[in-house]
């Protein structure tokens, strides 16, 4: 997965993060993360602790630049060297970028974090115990009473989707290429997953659906 996302990253990092364009400038790719991150700092409430937050798959960092006007530290993890590299770019100095395991969030310490978040990532993950590890990381960093917003794909497969899965990258727009491609989970999977790493749902937006959020806490 690195290797292809490292190469994501050489090709056209931009395109590879946000998907919906082909033709980004900097300017335009970063301010499109604004609107995405002041919705999901109003779902999570006012009462949020604003010091430490955790993105995970920062990518180049749309969300880390409006993130950082918000809290007082943000951690980013990203599995592809190249994607960090850009992201150093254009965040501030409060935020702290991690070329991350592919599976952790090795180097924060248990309990540290306010908020965690993820967005168009886990989507993009074919083995669904990565998945679950990152879930249970999520429970292991926040603090208790810290909140976490995390999206996932989980739409009903159709069989043209299935017979797309099943081609070789180089006959595939690069749209649908293995590890940039969707991998849907089941409707009920995130949040049972969720709940056996110890976070309660506060919320849940869209299931069944590619884009599907949950509120997540971990109890006090």
């Amino acid at each position: 997965m690195r290797d292809h996302w490292r190469e994501f990253a050489r090709e056209d990092a931009m395109f590879y993060v946000a998907s919906n364009r082909d033709d980004w400038t900097p300017e335009e790719f970063y301010a499109q993360g604004r609107e995405r991150t002041e919705d999901v700092l109003a779902w999570a409430g006012p009462d949020l602790r604003r010091e430490r937050m955790v993105e995970i798959g920062c990518g180049a960092g749309r969300f880390l630049v409006h993130f950082a006007r918000e809290f007082e530290v943000v951690e980013g993890f990203d599995i592809a060297p190249e994607m960090i590299e850009l992201a150093r770019r254009y965040v501030p100095d409060n935020v702290r970028l991690t070329v991350s395991s592919g599976a952790d969030l090795g180097g924060l310490r248990d309990a540290c974090a306010d908020f965690a978040f993820s967005m168009q990532v886990f989507q993009h993950i074919p083995d669904r115990e990565v998945v679950a590890a990152y879930i249970a990381e999520t429970a292991r960093v926040l603090r208790p009473g810290g909140r976490a917003v995390l999206h996932f794909d989980t739409r009903r497969p159709s069989l043209l989707r299935k017979a797309v899965m099943l081609l070789p990258d180089p006959l595939l727009p690069r749209r649908h290429r293995r590890f940039i491609r969707r991998y849907p989970l089941p409707a009920e999977w995130p949040r049972e997953t969720a709940e056996r790493s110890g976070l309660s749902v506060l919320d849940e937006r869209e299931p069944a659906s590619d884009g599907h959020m949950l509120l997540l806490e971990r109890p006090q």
